[in-house]
């Protein structure tokens, strides 16, 4: 659930210029690395910070929200990209379908958690 990176640079991430941070939040540890490191080759200065987060597991959705609580990180953008295309549906911890659980449910919960955590910006533009 970690996304695959290309390239990130100074002209599409002037991280090291902002004084930005990367949390990656990721089911599978060893793909969060990868990303990383990944990143780190191109943007050494980079501080990437890494939680593990399984959005079929709603504990660990609530341990990343406390540690990113406990550690006062603002956060400026928050991609919800990870889901479930399909596969058999399986019950989890709560009696409730899986799909929806990584699609919809852990997505909300996360937000709603980080709401307070989400700087507010001013003239934001969408490009369609």
């Amino acid at each position: 659930m970690c996304p695959k990176v290309n390239e990130i640079n100074d002209d599409n991430l002037s991280q090291k210029n902002r004084g930005a941070s990367l949390l990656l939040l990721c089911r599978n540890f060893e793909k969060m690395s990868s990303a990383a490191s990944k990143i780190l080759e191109s943007t050494p200065d980079a501080r990437i910070l890494q939680i593990r987060v399984d959005l079929a597991d709603i504990r660990t959705v609530s341990n990343a929200v406390k540690e990113i609580k406990d550690k006062q990180l603002m956060i400026d953008v928050l991609v919800l990209n990870a889901g479930l295309a399909y596969f058999a549906p399986t019950e989890n911890l709560y009696n409730i379908n899986s799909i929806q659980v990584v699609n919809h449910y852990s997505h909300f919960y996360l937000l709603n958690e980080l709401l307070s955590n989400l700087k507010v910006l001013k003239n934001i533009f969408i490009k369609k």
